[in-house]
């Protein structure tokens, strides 16, 4: 589930953002050192993975729960290292490979 997680929160997120924007937001999150998403200079990130949440039925109050928590937290990082790019995290593996 995490990786169409991932996928799901990657095409929320490129439907907020124009590719410019996800190639800059790339771009910032490959200097980053401390697990920040610059996802969150452009747009409030975190109605994306809302979003994507409820396609799989996770709810906000959910997040109480770790492994639910957790769960939402790899598929963030996932999306992340795959540049958010819905093809990679839609591999028919699905375990795209980070870029």
């Amino acid at each position: 589930m995490v990786n169409e997680l991932a996928a799901e929160f990657a095409k929320r997120l490129r439907e907020d953002l124009n590719d410019d924007t996800i190639a800059e937001v790339n771009r910032r999150n490959r200097s980053e050192t401390s697990g920040v998403c610059h996802s969150h200079d452009f747009c409030d990130a975190n109605v994306a993975m809302i979003g994507a949440m409820g396609v799989f039925g996770i709810d906000v109050d959910d997040l109480n729960d770790a492994a639910v928590a957790a769960t939402v937290d790899s598929a963030w990082t996932m999306a992340k290292a795959n540049s958010f790019d819905v093809m990679k995290l839609s591999s028919p593996a699905g375990t795209a490979p980070p870029v």
